[in-house]
């Protein structure tokens, strides 16, 4: 019972002791950068990423053109007709016009798919648009950006029209749009590869997914790289505190109030709003927070001593407010780190707003059943060691 109670209260431990990382933001950015390092050894997954932005690209179409019928859910039967906006789309809006509204009048429930962005655009807010155009003659059919089918069904010329059962193709034609004709020829017995009965055009879209792969090809992943790692420390917004003029030492207990409900992956409910739990009876904490000012050598010289003196009773936890050298950030963390034989972590606000921290350097300590936060004068403890020395 001990562990499941551990189990269940992790995510609010988390949430009272937590905040020591560089930031959520931060963390995105460190992730940015490390994708972009480990590009070239991933250019097999290159294929499956455009796949997964193309079927964005298509929920994105269907949510944001007005007309459009978002994708319903997939039925035992279904007309699927693959079609082509032309090479030339915005000097055919009239053309493509008088085909969506062939196809809405014949076959307002079939599934209309486009290969990829019309020839000449290099965005998707550019294809909204041209929809958007065509549609201000009348209601048009639903329009999927859909490479993926083109590619299941190998179709290269447009019309094509599918009839499909429980994901399988019973019978295709060319050049007509006509579902009623289709369907008839169907329950004549005649199935497969009915032939072309009518004038086809090659597919002017390129293939999404290909595309989109050619662009992720010619990212400069290195560059990506270098400017993610810049880009951190420009934006970053250091928890600056002014240094300590007095000793100051106060408690806090160690009660947390529920701000919401937690609901775990499984959909147990670990605990409900404005419930009120003292976290130092199911787990205390076995850490000391040092929070100290990484840009001044006094502060990092008793953040040393500290660790010292904790050594073997509790855990360390080095917290800076600032880096020596901001410009060079991620080389300023690392010797710093290096000086203190440990991870140092950067101030949060929620870190500061829990333990009500207010200069520098502190400690958080863990007592019986509560905090003890102590904020210590170095100006103060030299004049001391200066009037008593040893």
């Amino acid at each position: 019972m001990r562990t499941g109670r551990r189990t269940i209260l992790f995510p609010f431990l988390l949430l009272f002791f937590g905040g020591l990382a560089l930031g959520q933001a931060a963390d995105l950015e460190r992730l940015a950068a490390e994708i972009a390092a480990q590009a070239p050894a991933r250019l097999e997954e290159y294929r499956d990423l455009a796949g997964e932005i193309a079927r964005r690209q298509q929920r994105q179409v269907e949510k944001q053109v007005q007309g459009l019928r978002p994708e319903e859910e997939s039925k035992p039967e279904r007309i699927i007709l693959f079609i082509t906006l032309g090479e030339a789309p915005d000097q055919e809006v009239e053309k493509n016009q008088r085909l969506l509204h062939g196809i809405q009048a014949a076959a307002p429930d079939a599934v209309v798919a486009v290969r990829g962005l019309p020839a000449g655009q290099r965005h998707l807010e550019q294809f909204v648009l041209y929809l958007k155009k065509i549609s201000e003659s009348g209601k048009l059919p639903g329009i999927r950006l859909d490479p993926a089918l083109f590619r299941k069904y190998q179709v290269s010329v447009a019309p094509t029209m599918i009839l499909e059962r429980d994901g399988k193709p019973v019978a295709e034609v060319r050049g007509l749009i006509n579902p009623d004709w289709l369907r008839r020829q169907v329950e004549a017995g005649r199935t497969g590869d009915l032939g072309q009965m009518g004038p086809t055009a090659a597919l002017a879209e390129r293939d999404l997914i290909e595309e989109l792969q050619e662009r992720l090809m010619a990212v400069d992943w290195d560059g990506k790289k270098e400017q993610a790692y810049a880009r951190y420390w420009r934006r970053f917004r250091f928890v600056d505190l002014p240094e300590a003029r007095e000793d100051r030492r106060f408690t806090l207990d160690a009660k947390y109030t529920v701000p919401q409900d937690i609901i775990l992956p499984d959909g147990t409910v670990a605990a409900r709003q404005g419930q009120v739990f003292d976290l130092f009876r199911v787990l205390k904490p076995t850490f000391v927070l040092v929070i100290f000012d990484g840009a001044k050598p006094g502060h990092v010289a008793w953040a040393r001593e500290q660790a010292k003196e904790y050594q073997g009773k509790l855990r360390p936890r080095f917290i800076a407010t600032a880096l020596p050298d901001r410009d060079n950030g991620w080389q300023a963390l690392e010797n710093l780190e290096q000086q203190l034989q440990g991870p140092v972590y950067l101030l949060t606000e929620q870190v500061r707003d829990r333990f009500q921290v207010k200069h520098v350097p502190a400690v958080v300590t863990p007592g019986a059943d509560h905090f003890e936060v102590r904020e210590f004068c170095l100006a103060a403890q030299a004049d001391r060691l200066n009037q008593h020395p040893k």
